[in-house]
């Protein structure tokens, strides 16, 4: 049976400790508090409900009468001195972010009184802006409404230890003088659930009820020396991550960061056609290192607003940009060494009408045909579908129509070589990832099936265009929570999609899986200096190979560099990582490496 936290209002299987804000649920105080709250002259009466509800420490009620709302405590006179001491301090700090209080005094105990506001919805409760841009600058003001809180707060060596989104209050719009004219949307909020106490920085005490969706690491792990700005600038980026990924208020499903050790799933999952130069702003603001993130909720705001122009600039730009491309790949020292063959394939083609290029991780696991015939075959199929010519307005056609016709080349291979009965069997059919990449003008058109992906590096930061066609990412978009697909450990890589597989129909003949090889089809503006790299898993799978800013501070230190000469330097490198087979380790460790670079310039 659940019980409802009389502190955040939500439902939580732990009767002890709220699931979602830690309150404590099972101690209440001795009796419950006076029949009648004083939050008027005449008093108003209290159900046996609310009184039940205001006996539980640190729990508060909203009250309505006369046209007001207020917020109440209830302080029994048993208070522990220590209590008293930071209660105290809270109702002497002023702060613009804060509510004042009233203490009203009781035979048995005190109220504690604030003034709140209920009429003004807070800023993502309102209605969704038309398009993503204006969105953006939707949540930028609210970032920065919310960064000028947290500020007030810094400013008197104080932080939002227990941050809660849904703990704040509009009060109306900040004046002038506050945002400089910038923005008529930015907010004045106060913070509503530091009533009770207030938390210095670098300091962190030895109890403290958290919202575990947004509590930053330093917190979880009572790293009191680390607690400050800094701190807040996590709570602040990723609250404009679950506003992005559409989980605000609540955050993930499940139970909280600390659950998936903060592996933070990424943004593209939720929103795939997000506009570059967001997300790494996000990333840096959610690093778990403190000193890597910005150094307040202010310069995380600047940041993001500096994005936002960004987005702007690359979308006004309609120049024809020129570029160099080419690509690279090879078995790997340690498929070398056991003597196996190279199941990639590349291809980079360009002509007066635009550039192709592609990148097909052949799957190694399959029992009819082989990964390196499924790539071959497919990217053979991707450039004879492309001869006629592509536009960004075809694109989309062409990619779906070749990865069909791939997938049924495969399946039609497989039966001319006398493998249907091991098919129907349910052996493995051939397959391959497929990543293409079309650019013409000033825009770039991806499609992507399975974990080979397309990355964009600019001068200060690098980041994934695609999103990976696995388990994880599918059962993240479709409502998972990300501890289930911690859970599952390898398994949460298996491809979801590709090129190739096959089922048998209700007519019992073998077809190709339809609704498993259709691309993701995306569209991206470029600016000059930028640089595109399409990879296999061999090249780039974080904790095992390069690790995306790694490839990115490479290619920046050749940013003079011919394509060919980036991507060998790449594979170079990642080749290096791999481990060649021992006694110890049999099979030795890496895979199959690929790497296409295109450079954009005017």
């Amino acid at each position: 049976m659940s019980i409802q936290c009389n502190v955040c209002g939500e439902m939580s299987q732990d009767h002890e400790f709220c699931d979602h804000c830690n309150a404590e649920l099972a101690s209440a105080a001795p009796s419950p508090p006076p029949a009648v709250c004083p939050v008027t002259s005449a008093g108003l009466a209290l159900s046996t409900e609310q009184r039940q509800a205001l006996a539980f420490p640190e729990s508060a009620l909203t009250l309505t009468a006369e046209g007001q709302s207020w917020r109440v405590h209830w302080l029994p006179d048993k208070l522990p001195a220590e209590r008293v001491a930071l209660l105290e301090e809270r109702l002497a700090t002023q702060a613009a972010c804060l509510p004042k209080g009233r203490v009203v005094d009781d035979s048995q105990g005190r109220w504690l009184i604030f003034d709140t506001n209920l009429s003004t919805p807070l800023p993502w409760q309102l209605p969704k802006a038309k398009d993503d841009l204006a969105e953006l600058q939707r949540l930028s003001a609210c970032v920065h409404s919310v960064a000028h809180a947290l500020s007030l707060l810094h400013e008197r060596g104080l932080v939002w230890l227990n941050f809660n989104p849904s703990m704040m209050e509009d009060i109306g719009p900040l004046s002038p003088s506050v945002n400089d004219s910038t923005s008529a949307d930015w907010r004045w909020l106060r913070i509503t659930n530091l009533d009770l106490e207030l938390f210095p920085s670098r300091m962190m005490p030895e109890r403290v009820r958290i919202h575990p969706h947004y509590a930053a690491p330093e917190i979880v792990q009572f790293l009191g020396n680390e607690i400050g700005p800094a701190t807040d600038v996590f709570h602040l980026a990723m609250l404009a991550y679950y506003w992005l990924a559409g989980l605000i208020p609540g955050g993930f499903p499940g139970n909280g960061l600390e659950a998936f050790r903060y592996e933070i799933p990424p943004l593209r999952i939720f929103t795939p056609r997000l506009p570059t130069g967001i997300i790494p702003v996000i990333q840096r603001g959610t690093a778990l290192n403190p000193g890597l993130r910005f150094p307040t909720p202010l310069a995380f705001a600047q940041a993001f607003d500096e994005a936002i122009v960004g987005v702007n600039r690359r979308r006004t730009f309609s120049g024809t940009l020129r570029s160099d491309a080419d690509g690279h790949t090879r078995t790997g020292r340690s498929k070398t060494e056991l003597q196996r063959n190279n199941e990639d394939a590349i291809l980079v083609k360009a002509d007066e009408r635009g550039l192709l290029a592609v990148v097909a991780d052949g799957v190694s696991t399959c029992d009819v045909g082989s990964g390196g015939l499924a790539s071959m075959i497919t990217s053979i199929v991707v450039e004879n579908a492309f001869i006629e010519g592509c536009t960004h307005e075809t694109f989309a056609r062409l990619v779906s129509d070749a990865a069909r016709q791939s997938s049924q080349g495969l399946l039609e291979w497989a039966l001319a070589h006398g493998s249907g009965d091991e098919l129907r069997a349910g052996e493995n059919l051939m397959g391959t990832t497929l990543t293409i990449a079309w650019l013409q003008g000033h825009e770039l058109s991806i499609a992507n099936l399975g974990d080979s992906r397309a990355y964009l590096i600019t001068k200060d930061a690098i980041e994934q265009l695609t999103v990976d066609g696995d388990v994880a990412s599918d059962l993240l978009a479709n409502g998972a929570s990300p501890e289930e697909i911690h859970e599952l450990g390898s398994v949460s890589r298996s491809l979801r999609e590709c090129v190739g597989g096959c089922i048998v129909n209700e007519r019992g003949e073998l077809a190709i899986l339809a609704e498993y090889c259709k691309p993701k089809v995306s569209r991206w503006p470029l600016l000059p200096g930028d640089v595109v790299m399409l990879c296999s898993d061999g090249l780039i799978e974080e904790g095992y190979f390069l690790e995306p800013h790694n490839a990115a501070a490479m290619v920046r230190n050749m940013q003079s560099a011919k394509a060919a000469d980036i991507a060998l330097s790449l594979v170079n490198a990642a080749d290096a990582m791999q481990r060649l087979p021992s006694v110890l380790e049999p099979d030795g460790f890496g895979d199959n490496i690929s790497c296409v670079i295109i450079k954009v310039y005017l």
